[in-house]
């Protein structure tokens, strides 16, 4: 019994001291400042700005600036295509014809209509003279006189259109054969001879000789920065060619994929022809660019990416608009200024405000 009387002031004791301690144990009130966060070090780069050059690289194919897609205005059977794809023409050769015996026969048909009512026109022409003196002599009457004229003037207007219905003729001969309207080559062929053409079916694609261009299309992020007359390098890269061209047109308006078409001119040079696949090389000035490292730009592939600036000591986070890549810096837009400085190492850790040392 007097053991456990022992154990249980012992136990009383302890739980005692224990009650004393804590109370006297100081409490934090929040009165005395927390300590100052430890400076870091970094090193530091330079904020550049001024002109730089974008280069655009566009892709396109060489054609002929004159080059046409012939055809027919006749609906009939092609006789003829003495030409194939690659032949050399001149200006004026025939490329097709289509069977023209019915044009031929309906031309000699209009044509000898023409002469008829030439002949009839004549003589009517003749009897009205005759009455128009008889009259004059009192030896017929104003009446007769008035037939005979409406008579002759019927006959002038048949006469007319006998002559335009010959000259239709004659143009369907004409169209009936497909002449070359300028020297070139023949790049495409359609219908065989045998097969049946419509009004307005390419039979003949033809380029002509002379200088080519190029057809590219341009993203809108540059068609404002385009602009006719600028030059432009072009490299043929399956020949080894490099060539001088012009911008000559920028469409007013989006083509498909909301590409903008342009089109620029090559200055004529030995083994450049249509056909060719062509880089397009544009060097666009960019006034006012800021430039930073690369290794300022903490979490570059984030949607906010941000730098540094290091100014009194403090670090300052600033978010940035990244822009194009030049060497080991990339343009950004941002609340800098040229020869700001920004941390470029030693900053992976920093939050905006932090004290930072510069080595």
């Amino acid at each position: 019994m007097k053991r456990e009387q022992i154990v249980t002031t012992a136990i009383g004791l302890i739980i005692l001291v224990g009650a004393v301690a804590f109370t006297a144990w100081p409490v934090d009130t929040g009165d005395e400042p927390a300590p100052e966060a430890r400076s870091r070090t970094v090193s530091v780069a330079g904020v550049t700005g001024g002109t730089a050059t974008d280069r655009i690289h566009l892709t396109g194919v060489t054609r002929a600036i004159r080059r046409a897609e012939l055809g027919f205005t006749l609906s009939a059977r092609l006789a003829s295509r003495p030409v194939e794809v690659g032949d050399r023409v001149a200006a004026g050769q025939e490329l097709a014809r289509v069977d023209g015996r019915e044009y031929a026969l309906a031309s000699r048909a209009a044509q000898a209509a023409v002469a008829e009512l030439g002949i009839r026109l004549a003589q009517a022409e003749r009897d009205l003279q005759r009455v128009q003196d008889l009259v004059d002599a009192r030896a017929a009457t104003t009446e007769e006189l008035e037939r005979t004229a409406a008579a002759t003037a019927a006959l002038e207007a048949a006469f007319d259109a006998s002559q335009a219905r010959f000259a239709e003729t004659r143009r369907l001969v004409e169209e009936s054969t497909l002449r070359a309207p300028f020297s070139g080559t023949v790049t495409a062929v359609g219908p065989e001879p045998g097969e049946w053409v419509h009004p307005g079916g390419v039979v003949v694609e033809l380029a002509g000789d002379g200088a080519v261009e190029i057809a590219v299309e341009a993203p809108e992020s540059i068609y404002g920065r385009l602009e006719t007359g600028s030059e432009v390098r072009v490299e043929f890269p399956f020949i080894d060619l490099v060539a001088t061209g012009r911008i000559t047109t920028v469409a007013a308006a989006a083509g498909a994929g909301r590409l903008f078409p342009v089109e620029i001119t090559l200055e004529e040079q030995d083994g450049i022809v249509a056909g060719l696949t062509a880089d397009v090389l544009i060097d666009i000035p960019v006034e006012n660019e800021l430039t930073v490292p690369l290794a300022a730009v903490v979490n570059p592939g984030s949607a906010v990416p941000a730098v540094f600036r290091i100014d009194s000591g403090r670090a300052e986070r600033i978010e940035v608009e990244l822009g194009r890549v030049r060497g080991d810096r990339i343009a950004v837009t941002a609340r800098l200024d040229v020869d700001d400085l920004v941390a470029v190492t030693g900053h992976t850790a920093l939050r905006d405000g932090d004290p930072v040392e510069v080595r």
